[in-house]
């Protein structure tokens, strides 16, 4: 819920090293599934993490990470049915 969201927004912007996403509060906006180049890693977090749950820890080639998916909505493309998520 909301008290989830604000937690990980606080402890993103006091312990994150991540330049680009800290002062966000670890948001990385909207993704589309296996549209995300830096890791393939991260890709399938963003789709196999329960909504509203932080993630367990999760190495990368960049380093460890948390995730929390808030939401997932589905689009249509050319190719068929993808699905977009905001996630932090």
């Amino acid at each position: 819920g909301e008290f989830v969201v604000t937690a990980f927004d606080r402890a993103a912007r006091e312990h994150s090293l991540d330049p680009d996403t800290r002062g966000e509060g670890g948001l990385l906006g909207t993704r589309v599934r296996q549209g995300w180049v830096r890791s393939n890693v991260l890709d399938r977090a963003c789709f196999v993490s329960p909504l509203g749950k932080v993630s367990q820890p999760i190495e990368s080639e960049f380093g460890w990470h948390l995730v929390l998916v808030e939401e997932r909505i589905g689009c249509r493309f050319d190719n068929g049915m993808t699905r977009v998520v905001p996630v932090q």
